[in-house]
């Protein structure tokens, strides 16, 4: 080849190897411009593409299903794209529209296109950029619609690009084939000159590109200066093109990956570049004319007009806030950047809305509001304290001294104090201090919160203060509190209880008087509802009168008694509503006034009208058993004498017995009839020695009837010598009886055997009398009160409650004790001791009946003439002279005439002249017979006799013999005659005689 070249004279071969590399040159060149213009035509399909998407994005934003539907085929019909096919599918990938008439070839890629990856769940997104994802014979750009579901799809077949730009590159042909006719000549003319080296040059320079280590060819010595240059200038452009190629790269991907719209115009006006986030940052109308290559000064600087670098804010037509700015650039173009601040925006307007709502609160406030620095000097106040100081903003804010000196020296150094304690861990806290305002010389209380604002080294920069004025509150505390401890002295020193509910019925308040009742502390009352200080029964019947209050309205007052409050049985309770200051019933208020003197006052009292009436009725009784008694001894006297008189002159021993049977059942019946009246008749206390065993079997005698009905057994034991006491006898039958009926009362409900145990004995200090009975038994609680006046637990009627106390009394009002216990083998035990005393009074005479014989004359006065008889009869037999006369007239007349009678005895009681009338005549007119009477009655009850009968000796009838004989002794014994007429005196009667009872 190198003979060719050097050869002279055009050569077809020559020729063609000499053309060749420019063809090839040529070709390569063709096939580099067509690579561009389609990457080029790409690159603007996929930029409307992009702008279509936009504006179809934008008028489906915020738009309902079917309107979405709608604008999303309306945007396909407004745009028809050069080549391709423009799809829109839903969220399931079917085709929602498609631009224009599809082929079934576009269809048959579309299918293929949809069964491949990109469509599959979950599948990357939008293709990136401007790029078209290639397939076989076709490339797809997709772009998703947001939310919606929707995507827009466009497929560009390899066919259709290449009809497309085919047509295009004709003229591109053309000027080819003419340059390569050209080249052709002038290789023809220039090969020899210039060809073969610059096919050499271009060989080496390739090379040399390329690195290969290769020879400098042969040129002409002109080419070798410039062949180094080309050969470095080319490298430099090859490694300038690659940078610029990435450089343009990552541009791209840093635009493409912007939230906020970037977009570069060119020095002339005319819109160089802009992403895809530019469009989401215009109007719609601002997006139909955003496009490269088009002239937007106009618009832009009508809207984003503003300095180089300032941010203009604007608000598009859907209501969102962008800022713009614009920067110059070195050739005179522009760079745009958009961004949405429209939540920053609202933040903005919403803290500027509230700012002024606070400005126009605090303003508004009565409470003061400062900022103070840490010495005290105000920073701000509002107008509230402005008017509080009378000072101007101005004159507040610019005081030459600290807030702090208007706080009174006393509480400087507290105030102080709470100031210094303010830390970050503790920067809050209320204090309410003293103060004197600058105009005026008066002391206010005021009430400050004061929140410290401290830096990041904990040092104290601002206080934040909300005060008030609280001068009226404080000065009614004082009033109140004076009042409330006036009220407390009232409550604490009230004789009544006090205490108040409230709605839930818990005890709020409770004075001393009402805790020393309830028997509580405050902590167990205040707070607690009435069961948790009463028993329920009590605790409920409270409650009702407290809820009556609730319903009515109206006070309340109602006597109680409560037994668990002892000793305050009886309470007068005053219950009245508690009012809110709006008028509401919010509580009830509770005095009790103890009543429990006054009840048992009334009750001893109704006890006692009860005792006078049964008195009363007694004393009627009393009346009429007298006469009964009377009516009744006078016969009994006549029985008892005949029966003694008969068994005395009986010879055979079953008649002595009959009439000694007779005599004792007799006896028998004036005894009952002289115990029960004894009972009944009422004197003086008259100690004497007392036979305990003998007022027992009177006791006995008298109960053995009601014992004997209800089935007691009567056990009993006797001391075998039981010395006596010295006490009154009716009294202690009193309180025998009582205690037998109490025993009798407590077995009448028992099954089984009941049993009345009477034991005396001398336990060698005194008389022990144990009573036991086979009752219930005696409890605890009842036995520590059963001497207790009016105290019972008999059932109402039944009991009285003051016979075991009257009982006490006596017991000790003679030196001895009584108490009740629980016997061992069941029942109660009553254990009553009584001192031994030694009695005063003459022992009768001994040697019985037979010691001594009557005589003489003997004066009887009985309105019974029987007894007259019997009398006279009996001390006949001795030798006796009776004058036996039925009336008080006649014993008188009898006197009268002088009659010498050596004693008197008369009846107490006769229809016309009694006894002591008849003893009076004696003293005023027979001063013979002057203590020389003895007085017999049968009413034991007996009424008042004049003052000349107070000495005379009594006897009661039934008459007993040996009770005659031993009152006449003194009076008609011989011994006593015999002693008289030597000593001219009279002795006293002996002991054994009844004395005259007085009234």
């Amino acid at each position: 080849m190198s003979s060719r070249i050097a050869g002279i004279g055009p050569s077809p071969r020559l020729l063609m190897l000499c053309f060749l590399p420019l063809a090839i040159l040529i070709v390569a060149m063709g096939i580099d411009q067509y690579v561009r213009q389609r990457a080029t035509l790409l690159t603007d399909l996929a930029g409307q593409a992009n702008e279509r998407h936009g504006m179809i994005s934008a008028s489906v934003e915020g738009a309902g299903p079917q309107l979405t539907a709608l604008r999303l085929s309306m945007g396909l019909d407004n745009y028809k794209p050069p080549i391709g096919t423009l799809v829109v599918l839903d969220a399931d990938n079917n085709v929602a529209g498609i631009n224009g008439q599809a082929t079934a070839a576009d269809r048959e890629r579309l299918y293929r296109y949809l069964a491949g990856p990109a469509t599959v769940p979950g599948a990357p997104g939008d293709t990136p950029g401007l790029n078209f994802d290639e397939h076989a014979d076709f490339r797809s750009l997709m772009r998703t619609f947001g939310a919606t579901g929707y995507k827009l799809v466009y497929l560009v077949s390899d066919s259709d690009l290449r009809g497309y730009l085919l047509p295009r590159f004709v003229p591109f042909l053309i000027i080819l084939a003419g340059l390569v006719a050209t080249v052709a000549g002038i290789f023809y003319f220039l090969h020899r000159a210039y060809i073969l080296p610059s096919l050499k040059l271009a060989r080496y320079v390739s090379d040399y590109a390329s690195g290969k280590a290769i020879t400098t060819p042969q040129l002409p010595s002109a080419w070798h200066r410039q062949f180094g240059l080309i050969a470095s200038a080319f490298t430099s452009s090859r490694r300038y093109q690659s940078q610029l190629e990435e450089s343009e790269a990552r541009f791209l991907a840093a635009t493409a990956s912007l939230q906020d719209g970037f977009a570069i115009i060119g020095p002339d006006g005319k819109l160089a570049f802009f992403n895809e986030a530019m469009t989401w940052h215009l109007s719609e109308e601002q997006r139909e004319k955003l496009f490269v290559g088009r002239d937007v000064r106009e618009f832009l600087d009508s809207v984003w007009a503003g300095g180089d670098g300032v941010d203009v804010e604007r608000q598009i037509d859907d209501g969102r806030w962008i800022s713009g700015r614009q920067s110059r650039m070195p050739d005179g173009g522009r760079v745009i950047l958009l961004r949405d601040i429209t939540d920053t925006k609202g933040s903005e307007i919403r803290l500027r809305a509230s700012e002024a709502r606070y400005r126009n609160v605090v303003e508004t406030q009565t409470e003061f509001v400062v900022r103070y620095n840490g010495q005290g000097f105000p920073t701000f106040a509002n107008e509230a304290y402005c008017r509080y100081l009378d000072m101007t903003l101005e004159q507040v804010l610019n005081r030459p001294v600290s807030d702090y000196e208007l706080v009174i020296p006393e509480d400087r150094e507290r105030h102080r104090h709470y100031i210094n304690a303010l830390s970050p861990e503790h920067s809050s806290d209320t204090i309410v201090i003293r103060c004197k305002l600058p105009n005026a010389n008066v002391i206010h209380w005021e009430e400050w919160t004061d929140t410290g604002i401290f830096d990041e080294f904990g040092g104290l920069i601002e206080i934040q203060s909300i005060g008030r004025d609280v001068t009226e509150r404080y000065q009614a505390q004082e009033a109140l509190s004076a009042s409330e401890a006036r009220l407390a002295g009232f409550l604490n020193y009230a004789p009544v209880a006090m205490l108040a509910k409230d709605m839930d019925g818990r005890f709020t308040l409770a004075n001393p008087e009402a805790l020393k009742r309830l028997r509580r502390t405050p902590a167990e009352v205040i707070g607690k509802v009435t069961r948790d200080v009463l028993p329920a029964s009590e605790a409920d019947e409270m409650d009702r009168s407290v809820a009556r209050v609730f319903e009515t309205g109206e006070m309340q007052i109602e006597e109680q008694y409560h037994p668990s409050l002892d000793p305050f049985l009886y309470s007068l309770f005053i219950r009245f509503p508690l009012r809110s200051a709006f008028g509401e019933i919010d509580g009830v208020g509770i005095f009790v006034v103890d009543q429990t003197r006054e009840k048992l006052a009334e009750l001893e009292l109704e006890q006692q009208r009860g005792a006078l009436h049964q008195n009363e009725k007694l004393a009627a009784l009393g009346s009429l058993l007298a006469g009964v008694a009377h009516e009744l001894n006078n016969p009994l006297s006549i029985v008892v004498g005949y029966a003694g008189m008969l068994h005395e002159m009986a010879t055979d021993e079953a008649t002595k017995r009959r009439t000694r049977e007779l005599h004792s059942a007799a006896e028998r019946c004036g005894r009952i009839v002289k115990t029960f009246l004894s009972m009944a008749r009422s004197k003086p206390i008259e100690k004497r020695d007392v036979d305990i065993d003998t007022v027992i079997d009177d006791v006995l005698e008298l109960a053995a009837y009601g014992l004997r009905s209800n089935g007691v057994t009567i056990m009993r034991k006797r001391a075998a010598s039981l010395p006596k006491t010295l006490a009154d006898p009716d009294q202690l039958h009193q309180v025998f009886m009582n205690v037998v009926l109490n025993a009798q009362q407590a077995m009448m409900n028992i099954q089984g055997a009941r049993t009345l145990d009477l034991e005396t004995r001398f336990d060698g200090t005194s008389i022990a009398v144990d009573i036991r009975d086979t009752g219930h038994g005696i409890p605890d609680d009842v036995k520590k009160r059963v001497f207790e006046p009016f105290f019972t637990t008999k059932p109402q009627g039944v009991g009285t409650g003051i016979g075991l106390s009257v009982c006490l009394r006596i017991v000790q009002a003679h030196g001895g004790t009584i108490f009740l216990d629980n016997n061992e083998t069941g029942g109660t035990i009553c254990r009553i001791r009584m001192p031994i005393t030694e009695g005063t009074h003459a022992i009768a005479p001994d040697g019985g009946e037979a010691a001594f014989v009557l005589s003489g004359s003997l004066l009887v006065v009985d309105d019974e003439p029987a007894i007259g008889r019997y009398v006279s009869e009996y001390l006949s037999s001795e030798g006796v002279a009776v004058t036996a006369v039925d009336s008080g007239r006649e014993a008188v007349e009898l006197l009268g005439q002088g009659s010498a009678f050596d004693a008197v005895l008369t009846d107490l009681r006769m229809p016309d002249v009694s006894g002591d009338k008849l003893i009076g005549f004696i003293a005023d007119n027979r001063p013979d017979l002057a203590g020389r009477v003895v007085m017999m009655t049968g009413d034991a009850l007996g009424a008042e006799v004049s003052p000349n009968a107070r000495d005379v000796p009594v006897i009661a009838k039934p008459l007993e013999l040996r009770t005659l004989r031993a009152a006449l002794y003194p009076l008609l014994g011989r011994d006593s005659r015999a002693q008289e007429r030597n000593t001219g005196s009279r002795n006293t009667i002996a002991a054994g005689v009844d004395q005259k009872e007085t009234a």
